[in-house]
C-alpha cells in the first residue's frame, strides 16, 4: 500500500531583508510588519502529494487555494479553505517565514520570501520522521483586498447567509443540505460565539479534494468560497449546491 498525504492551501509569509555589500549595487528590501500579514490570502498549492516506501514523491497540479491570517495568542496562525481541517502555526525568524500543521512524524509546511508586503513565492513540502521532501514548484500567495470585492459571481451568497442563519438557530434547513461526506456543518455554539453575521463576499471557486488516480474527473471550480464576517471574527466558507438544489458540500474554517 502506498502512504499518501494530502497537502491544502495555507499562507507563507515574511520579511526579507538585503544588505548591499561593497560596490554592488542596493538591493531592493521587502519590510512586513505582523499586523499587516492579517486577512485573506490565495496560494497556489498542489492538489495533492503522495509518497512510498522507498519515497520516492508524486506532487498533484497546482491550483488555488484561500487562508486567513490571524493574530493569535502566541503569534501568527492560518486556517485554510478546504484544508488540512486544523490550525496552522506560523513563525518568522530574521527573512525565514515557515508555516507548518502536523505532529513531528509526519508534517506540512510552506518556506517562502516575501516578493512584497502582499505578496509571497516559495514552495510547499512535507517532512516524513525527519525527512524533508519539497515540491519543486513553486507555491505563490497574494493577499486579498477584500474591499474592491463587490459582487457575487458565484451566486451562493443568499443561500450562504440563510444556511449559517439558520445553523446559529440551531436548524439546519435540513430541506436544502444533503447528509453527503463533503457537508461538515459548523455548530450553533460556535457560530453564537462569533455573533451577528455582517457580510458575505465571495472569494473565488476551489477544486473538490481528490486523491491521486481518482476515478471521478476533475472538478477545478467545485466550491464557492466565501469569507464570512461576523461581528466577533469571520471564517472561509464554501460550498456546492447540485443541479437539483441539494446542497452536498458545506465546510467553514
Amino acid at each position: 500500500m502506498t502512504p499518501r498525504f494530502f497537502v491544502a492551501a495555507f499562507a507563507a509569509l515574511l520579511p526579507v531583508a538585503a544588505l548591499a555589500q561593497g560596490g554592488a549595487p542596493p538591493i531592493e528590501t521587502v519590510t512586513v510588519n505582523a499586523s499587516a500579514l492579517v486577512g485573506v490570502w490565495k496560494v497556489d498549492v498542489p492538489a495533492y502529494g503522495s509518497v512510498n516506501f522507498s519515497f520516492h514523491t508524486t506532487w498533484g497540479p497546482m491550483q488555488g487555494n484561500f487562508c486567513r491570517i490571524e493574530q493569535a495568542q502566541n503569534g501568527l496562525s492560518a486556517n485554510c479553505f478546504p484544508g488540512p481541517g486544523r490550525e496552522g502555526k506560523v513563525t518568522v525568524e530574521e527573512s525565514h517565514f515557515h508555516m507548518a500543521w502536523g505532529t513531528m512524524m509526519a508534517r506540512a509546511y510552506i518556506d517562502a520570501s516575501m516578493s512584497s508586503p502582499t505578496a509571497f513565492d516559495g514552495h510547499i513540502g512535507v517532512k516524513l520522521s525527519g525527512l524533508a521532501i519539497e515540491n519543486p514548484a513553486s507555491s505563490h500567495g497574494e493577499k486579498m483586498i477584500l474591499s474592491a470585492i463587490k459582487s457575487d459571481p458565484g451566486g451562493k451568497g443568499p443561500l450562504l447567509t440563510r444556511l449559517l442563519t439558520a445553523l446559529s438557530g440551531g436548524t439546519s434547513d435540513n430541506g436544502a443540505i444533503d447528509k453527503a461526506p463533503l457537508v461538515q456543518l459548523p455548530t450553533a455554539a460556535e457560530l453564537r460565539e462569533l455573533g451577528a453575521l455582517d457580510s458575505v463576499i465571495y472569494l473565488g471557486a476551489s477544486p473538490k479534494p481528490l486523491p491521486p488516480n481518482a476515478k471521478e474527473p476533475a472538478q477545478p471550480e467545485f466550491y464557492r468560497v466565501y469569507d464570512v464576517e461576523f461581528a466577533a471574527g469571520h471564517r472561509l466558507c464554501g460550498l456546492h449546491q447540485r443541479d437539483d438544489g441539494m446542497v452536498d458540500a458545506l465546510r467553514c474554517v
